[in-house]
């Protein structure tokens, strides 16, 4: 007899629990069918920042970037030799991006006329000079060599113009007509004289 009710109580069991199962199947339907919805709006709202980019973003990656000028070689009508090859005083000290450094010329007088031209990796539009008109290394050997002091600017299509530095130990910045050039040369008109030596100094030279 109680096989018998043990029997009985498996049945209802399991038919009461195949009962819940029963009901409860839509509801796992419609889960598993929300969670599918929510998975889709996922993978098209990804895929629209690839179809759609943000305006902005658009707006500022399609606004062209001005380079600056990139020298590609300096010469120089002249520079002083060390001797000793202790020192550099070539042309290309004027863009090691280093004032403790600089093109010397080597006239021996004070350098008028002596020239520093800088060519241009392509054609290219300068606005602006920075320079540092002197031996920058420090105050004391700045003034004691020869600072330039008047200059003529060339440009490449036969155009140039004259600017006078003051005699400051500081970097220069002239605004210039923003031409496009495939060079700038730099000659020297007039200099501020050293307390100690003639030789010009001119330390760096940047172009904007």
């Amino acid at each position: 007899m109680s096989k018998i009710i043990a029997i009985i109580l498996i049945v209802i069991t399991l038919a009461l629990i195949s009962f819940t199962v029963i009901r409860a199947w839509p509801l796992v339907e419609h889960w598993q069918e929300l969670r599918a919805k929510e998975k889709r709006a996922e993978e098209l709202a990804e895929a629209e920042k690839f179809l759609e980019p943000d305006s902005d973003r658009v707006l500022k990656d399609a606004t062209p970037k001005e380079e600056k000028p990139s020298v590609f070689e300096v010469t120089a009508s002249s520079y002083l030799t060390d001797p000793k090859r202790e020192f550099d005083y070539s042309p290309k000290m004027t863009i090691d991006e280093n004032t403790a450094t600089s093109w010397v010329e080597a006239d021996e007088g004070d350098g008028i006329g002596e020239w520093i031209k800088f060519e241009f990796l392509k054609s290219s539009k300068v606005g602006k000079l920075k320079i540092w008109p002197g031996y920058a290394t420090d105050k004391d050997i700045y003034f004691k060599n020869n600072r330039l002091k008047k200059i003529q600017v060339e440009f490449s299509h036969d155009t140039a113009q004259e600017f006078e530095l003051t005699d400051e130990y500081k970097e220069h910045e002239i605004a210039l007509p923003g031409y496009t050039t495939d060079y700038i040369k730099i000659t020297i008109k007039s200099v501020w004289p050293g307390s100690k030596f003639k030789d010009t100094c001119l330390a760096e030279v940047k172009f904007e």
